[in-house]
């Protein structure tokens, strides 16, 4: 028994099949869709200027996307109900799941350490970094965030590097002018 081919699905992902052409391939693109007025030498991409380069249209969805979605239509009150009473009875795993969608991942928060030590010059800069290991050292301070403040403390350290050469070159550069 041969097996009847069904056009493939539109390459947008808008859910329409495609047609044939003359010469019995399938077009990539249902004729006259995604055109937006432009002629056949479009060769199926988009125009140009899309805000998506050269994928799908904005708003398109993928097939199994849009199969689920019409399944689960009207049941979201009922299913979001369920896994609610779930964790409640004691399944850790949909309490885990609930919480991870109420209560998003805390990325940083801010570190107040009030005693830091205002580095004005390279000469100083050891007392910043000692005072970041004694705070992570004594629990005051997560060793992430330690890591995380030595690092924009180094970025400083390079700043007033370069701002004190620069202080150099043009001491020197005015005794060569004066000579």
């Amino acid at each position: 028994m041969k097996k009847i081919m069904k056009p493939p699905f539109c390459a947008c992902g808008c859910g329409e099949r495609t047609n044939k052409t003359r010469n019995g391939q399938f077009n990539k693109f249902i004729l006259g869709h995604n055109s937006k007025g432009k002629s056949a030498s479009n060769n199926g991409k988009f125009q140009a200027g899309n805000t998506h380069g050269k994928g799908r249209p904005c708003g398109s969805r993928n097939r199994v996307t849009m199969a689920c979605m019409n399944l689960l239509e009207n049941e979201e009150q009922v299913l979001t109900r369920q896994a609610i009473d779930s964790a409640m009875s004691g399944n850790t795993q949909m309490l885990k799941f609930c919480l991870e969608r109420l209560l998003p991942v805390r990325k940083s928060l801010p570190v107040h350490l009030p005693n830091l030590p205002r580095v004005s010059s390279v000469a100083e800069a050891s007392t910043l970094t000692g005072f970041i290991l004694d705070a992570v050292a004594n629990g005051e301070l997560a060793p992430a965030d330690g890591e995380i403040i030595s690092r924009n403390a180094e970025r400083h350290l390079r700043a007033l590097q370069v701002g004190d050469l620069e202080q150099r070159l043009a001491d020197l550069e005015e005794k060569l002018n004066d000579a």
